[in-house]
């Protein structure tokens, strides 16, 4: 076996799978397949407020008595509820989106330096969630 190495690609995390975008735009299931992964320990997304809608199409297929089981064991995701995003009607079926496929938030952490340096709206922000308990406990 070869040294360990990491690989990076330029592409965009989205809702929908699209190589010929520019960058290329893939789901978060299509980026799992494409690197040979069945499971996610932790999954960290930080990607300027396109975290909504990519994670709202990964998770979807994960909630309901009869899904398969979130194939991830945390998401760390920093939240960029900055206009439209941050309005209750927006952001409330999201979150119940997360929470419906069996993920718990279990610590918050401002981003300072947005606050900060920038001088703007505490609307940016770091959650940590895990699965609060097995399909088999639901």
């Amino acid at each position: 076996m070869g040294p360990l190495c990491s690989l990076f690609f330029p592409y965009k995390l989205g809702a929908h799978d699209n190589a010929h975008l520019s960058p290329p735009e893939f789901t978060i299931q299509e980026l799992m397949r494409r690197n040979g992964h069945e499971f996610i320990d932790i999954l960290k997304v930080d990607v300027e407020g396109a975290e909504f809608d990519a994670l709202a199409a990964f998770l979807k297929p994960f909630v309901g008595p009869h899904a398969p089981p979130l194939p991830i064991g945390q998401l760390e995701i920093e939240i960029h509820a900055w206009g439209d995003l941050g309005s209750f009607a927006y952001f409330y079926p999201w979150w119940t989106l997360l929470e419906r496929a069996g993920l718990r938030p279990f610590f918050t952490e401002p981003n300072l330096p947005h606050v900060s340096h920038l001088q703007a709206r505490p609307d940016v922000v770091e959650v940590r969630s895990s699965l609060a308990f097995s399909r088999a406990e639901r």
